[in-house]
């Protein structure tokens, strides 16, 4: 019973070391200013609102600084927009029709967006020349090639902005300002 009693003690302790942490690990993130270099006018309200829904469901990640936190200004810069063809569609001649070798395959298009990330520790103007973060992050989007490549092309490039604004969660979670 002693010993069942000792184990109970050691894992509420543990436990509560756990929930309890330290309140001031946890990272806020202050301002965020996004700059769109791209020929894409909606790109920036895309990362803007993914990168907000993933700090809202990211654990010890999450907007304001309070007085005595860590906090991070992000200037983030949108500067280019790929497109790079990862599949290529095979045409079938007139004699190879009943042969299941040469398949027909649709066309593939990948888009690749590259954004900057700059992180700076909050409250500190002005601004030092050395960031404490600075990554050059690619996100990715899948697009097939249509005759109507608009719709499709907005969905790619709202996945690119999702991957990107998990790059940026993930950057800022990783860091120590």
């Amino acid at each position: 019973m002693r010993n069942l009693v000792i184990v109970a003690i050691v894992m509420l302790s543990c436990s509560g070391c756990y929930h309890l942490g330290n309140p001031s690990g946890r990272i806020a993130l202050n301002d965020i200013h996004i700059l769109n270099k791209t020929r894409e006018p909606d790109l920036q309200r895309m990362l803007n609102m993914s990168l907000r829904e993933q700090v809202v469901s990211s654990p010890g990640i999450h907007f304001g600084v309070k007085e005595g936190q860590a906090g991070l200004d992000l200037d983030i810069e949108l500067v280019d927009i790929r497109n790079v063809s990862i599949a290529r569609a095979e045409v079938r001649d007139k004699l190879s029709r009943d042969d299941d070798d040469e398949a027909y395959q649709s066309v593939l298009n990948r888009i690749e967006l590259t954004a900057v990330l700059r992180g700076y520790t909050a409250g500190i103007q002005p601004r030092p020349e050395t960031p404490a973060i600075e990554l050059r992050l690619i996100g990715r989007g899948d697009i097939p090639q249509m005759h109507d490549r608009d719709v499709p092309l907005q969905a790619a490039l709202k996945q690119a902005a999702h991957d990107i604004a998990c790059q940026i969660v993930a950057a800022v979670a990783e860091s120590k300002p």
